[in-house]
């Protein structure tokens, strides 16, 4: 819904990469492990896949119909060291010598939060409660003329939560509508302390009584 006191700005630039392990996803809640930082977010980004269809009648299109693709997305990061390769896609890293495995893929579940700056300096926070993580292609370039930063990341698919049902929250901080107390300080503190901080919606204040009644 359009609101005439929200600022509508494009957005310049990403960072605070966090993920986690998804311990708990229930009617009562989600848990996951405190969030871990990744330095270096390049990019990130998701996509919800919409499907249409087009019901023709009477000679034209009578109906059409929008629902939820898959929900999936990329992270592109400075680099994957060996050891996130155990905690991103499950391989065999040997933390007493270094060493990483690669054999079968199997992706725990894992959760993903960053935050986008807009124009304006204000930032829209994203957590997608769980999704499994897939490598990319890995390649590496020799060193020509002039120096080319590579990089690395993975793409993801994520599933809809039995806690409530949905892949993903996003909160802007300079959302006219933000409970009172709900600064963008309070935000940027809370927001990478967990897989779900829950906002705290005001509470009614009672009707006093005046004096004498």
């Amino acid at each position: 819904m359009a609101n005439n006191n929200q600022v509508y700005m494009p957005v310049v630039s990403v960072d605070s990469f966090h993920y986690g392990r998804v311990l708990t996803d229930t009617k009562d809640g989600i848990t996951g492990e405190v969030p871990k930082a990744v330095p270096g977010l390049v990019e990130a980004g998701y996509n919800r896949n919409a499907q249409s269809a087009t019901f023709f009648a009477d000679g034209g299109p009578y109906a059409t119909a929008v629902g939820a693709g898959e929900f999936d997305g990329s992270i592109g990061v400075a680099d994957i060291p060996a050891g996130l390769s155990s905690d991103f896609y499950g391989d065999d890293y040997n933390s007493s010598t270094g060493e990483l495995q690669l054999g079968d893929i199997n992706s725990p579940d894992n959760f993903i939060q960053y935050r986008v700056e807009k124009s304006t300096g204000a930032w829209r926070y994203v957590t997608i409660y769980k999704a499994k993580f897939m490598p990319n292609e890995q390649t590496a370039q020799t060193r020509g003329g002039s120096v080319n930063f590579q990089t690395n990341g993975f793409s993801f698919k994520a599933a809809n939560t039995v806690f409530n049902g949905k892949a993903a929250r996003i909160l802007d901080d300079d959302d006219p509508n933000l409970p009172e107390g709900v600064t963008p300080e309070v935000i940027a503190a809370n927001w990478f302390t967990d897989i779900y901080w829950e906002i705290a919606a005001p509470t009614a204040s009672e009707p006093t009584t005046p004096e004498g009644d």
